[in-house]
């Protein structure tokens, strides 16, 4: 483990929009001034890219919420086939050259089996997943770090999924994303992040 004492990490909450976070009532801006990277992380292999940031104090108000982590009893869940969302305030095309201001999101990505992906990239290991769409809708740069969730049957958003990587030949390609399965790594969550995990 690695905990990172930072000199300057703001976090705006309940903002659609970065630049008028300002204008909403609701919004927040609180500091971070830690970070706890796992401390397998390899930047060659992009396995355990994972990191908590830890809030310098506790928020709480309108537009604010937790996502719900997957359950233990989902551990062996590959989630293979499920329909999920991903949102991120990444570029919006490979054109792109600043990063986009507004959050967005889309919700026809595809969970796909692992066996499947390592046909894009031999890298996949079973601490990944990688979802794809359609359309070529996804992540692009600066989505890094997004939440890749899906809907379970009682309604309600399970985060599955850590944006991790897009192709290397850009984010409008039609291949996959690559994301950190959450699944493998709910005692590294519940031992840095402080939260109990569902059994």
């Amino acid at each position: 483990m690695k905990t990172v004492i930072a000199l300057t990490l703001a976090l705006v909450l309940a903002a659609q929009a970065v630049d008028d976070w300002h204008k909403k009532v609701q919004s927040q801006r609180v500091r971070g001034s830690k970070y706890t990277i796992h401390e397998n992380y390899n930047p060659v292999t992009i396995e355990n890219d994972l990191c908590i940031i830890h809030l310098d104090a506790e928020v709480r108000g309108e537009g604010i919420a937790t996502l719900r982590l997957p359950s233990r009893s989902q551990a062996e869940m590959t989630f293979a086939g499920h329909k999920a969302t991903i949102a991120g305030w990444g570029e919006t095309s490979d054109n792109d050259t600043i990063m986009n201001t507004v959050l967005r999101y889309t919700d026809v990505m595809t969970i796909m089996k692992n066996d499947d992906c390592r046909r894009y990239y031999e890298l996949i290991t079973a601490t990944m997943l990688c979802a794809n769409s359609p359309d070529g809708s996804g992540v692009c740069m600066g989505d890094s770090g997004s939440p890749l969730t899906i809907t379970e049957s009682d309604g309600v958003k399970t985060q599955v999924g850590i944006s991790s990587f897009s192709p290397s030949v850009g984010c409008e390609t039609l291949r996959p994303d690559g994301y950190v399965r959450l699944t493998e790594y709910l005692d590294w969550v519940e031992k840095w992040a402080e939260v109990d995990i569902r059994p």
